[in-house]
């Protein structure tokens, strides 16, 4: 944990003496023992125990290995618990989920950043909550959202084109790729080549979700320093904030305005929002409740389907067995017609490329430590109490690199998916890395069949070489891709010409270049 410094003393000094009189005040009987965890200090609990932001997953697996499936975390008072089995996860937050879907509501999320008043995965858990989630539901669940492939279709002829003509810029046509979809889906609105302002807007506004979102800050466990000038040393988390808030509602609010205008000067292209607007009611909150939703979706379906992708290209390049099997079946379904791409009606025959993305998401999950719940109520799980109001915490990572249940977790092999006849066997990644309960990534469905569309539509247009150094020699780890670990994260933190030495494209297979040339 970051050293604290001389100008914030004064507040940590108030900060423990209110913290003094809170556990006093909390000290109550309890059913059951809690869960098992390193002993912590007096006041400052487990403080000095608590990871770095961009670390919990690391930290809590370490955990986890030394005291189970459940580990207790105290600090300042606040009971801290992790969870790292999908055993733990399905029980309180499926089973149990009336008691587990609220939010904690950190002060960096709420109170800094204001996400938790619109964007849903931020939202506490309640009526307010619940309409927001039906306007997801209705428009992307299963069903719905294979309503969308044509448009995901078009922008994957645009994607395929634009990796034949620059392939070392394949990040930024990625990239495009997902926002072209959920920006034409919610709006209607057509993204340009290159540098499109939306896009650029959305990249800005998903890098504050990203560093924020399943992080735990300094703020968090000492509420006071919120009120001290975010210039101070020690206050860069602040700093950077104030950054992140201007653009998720740059986000939010820009589309969504000039929706609004083009709607009255009778230029509005027919859309998702269009539509739901058209039957708001005007004397309600009808039209906010859309326009957070609409602001939420690029983050809710868009970065999830942009990490994919990019953990699936930097996999396929580090293993290429894995991606001529998966090449074999995509030939095998389209069976030498060269004149269309894979679609959804092709997915049933296409276990293995499906088992890839499993292993994707389970190798590299896009969010390695879910977004923080909340109990309401006291509970005892395996014996142990969980306090009410404890923040609870579903570790991604470790449930996915248990090598318990994946032997060998950090090789990439989607064969740990598939029966000895070639079925997929089982989709657990894909439940754990889209998040819990109640509190699921509404995306998910639209996430999973534009990863799907792409992959598949890339494998039976390209092959992806191995990575390759300034010299031109192969390499085979990816450079400075464990350290930033969200492949997302990584695209963003590095800069063009360090990307264009991780990975580069080769138009190699006979026969497929009409594809790429659209």
């Amino acid at each position: 944990m970051a050293s604290l410094t001389n100008p914030v003393l004064a507040v940590v000094v108030a900060t423990l003496a209110i913290a003094i009189v809170q556990r006093l005040l909390k000290k109550t009987i309890r059913a059951a023992p809690l869960p098992p965890g390193p002993k912590g200090l007096p006041i400052i609990g487990n403080l000095r125990d608590m990871p770095e932001p961009g670390q919990e997953w690391f930290t809590f697996t370490d955990l986890a290995k030394q005291y189970g499936e459940i580990v207790h975390l105290e600090v300042f008072g606040q009971s801290i618990v992790i969870l790292n089995s999908t055993k733990a996860t399905t029980e309180l937050f499926d089973r149990r989920s009336s008691n587990y879907s609220d939010r904690p509501g950190t002060v960096m999320v709420n109170d800094i950043l204001g996400w938790g008043d619109w964007i849903i995965g931020f939202m506490p858990y309640g009526e307010f909550w619940r309409r927001h989630r039906k306007i997801f539901h209705n428009f992307f669940h299963p069903k719905a959202v294979t309503a969308y492939q044509p448009v995901q279709r078009n922008a994957i002829k645009t994607m395929l084109k634009e990796l034949h003509d620059t392939p070392s810029g394949f990040a930024n046509h990625v990239l495009r790729y997902t926002g072209t979809v959920i920006l034409d889906i919610m709006y209607g609105y057509k993204v340009k080549a290159e540098n499109d302002s939306y896009v650029s807007l959305a990249k800005e506004a998903n890098e504050g979700f990203i560093r924020v979102a399943g992080h735990t800050f300094l703020v968090d466990l000492i509420p006071g320093l919120r009120r001290l000038p975010s210039w101070l040393p020690g206050m860069g988390s602040l700093r950077s904030a104030e950054i992140y808030k201007k653009n998720a509602f740059n986000l939010r609010d820009t589309p969504f305005e000039l929706l609004k205008a083009s709607i009255a000067n009778g230029t509005v292209t027919p859309c998702l929002a269009s539509d739901i607007l058209a039957a708001a009611d005007p004397n309600t909150d009808d039209a906010d409740v859309l326009r957070n939703c609409a602001g939420a979706a690029y983050g809710a379906a868009a970065d999830t389907t942009m990490s994919t992708l990019v953990t699936l290209i930097l996999a396929m390049a580090l293993n290429p067995e894995v991606q001529k099997k998966a090449q074999a079946e995509v030939d095998a379904a389209l069976a030498g017609d060269s004149e269309r791409l894979p679609d959804l009606n092709d997915m049933p025959s296409m276990p293995y490329l499906q088992s890839c993305i499993s292993e994707a998401l389970r190798w590299r999950p896009p969010i390695p430590m879910a977004i923080p719940h909340k109990n309401i109520n006291e509970d005892v799980y395996e014996g142990y109490s969980i306090p009410a109001g404890s923040v609870v915490l579903g570790n991604v990572w470790g449930i996915l690199h248990d090598e318990n249940v994946y032997p060998e977790p950090e090789t990439f092999r989607p064969e740990r998916f598939l029966t000895k006849d070639g079925n997929v066997v089982s989709q657990d990644p894909v439940s754990t890395a889209f998040g819990f309960g109640r509190r699921i990534c509404p995306g998910k469905y639209l996430a999973l069949n534009s990863a799907f569309l792409a992959f598949s539509s890339i494998l039976a247009s390209y092959d992806i070489s191995n990575p390759t150094d300034v010299n031109g020699n192969k390499l085979t780890k990816p450079v400075d891709y464990t350290t930033a670990l969200l492949p997302l994260l990584f695209l963003l933190s590095q800069p063009p010409d360090c990307l264009q030495r991780q990975i580069h494209h080769t138009l190699s297979r006979e026969g497929r270049k009409g594809y790429a040339d659209g």
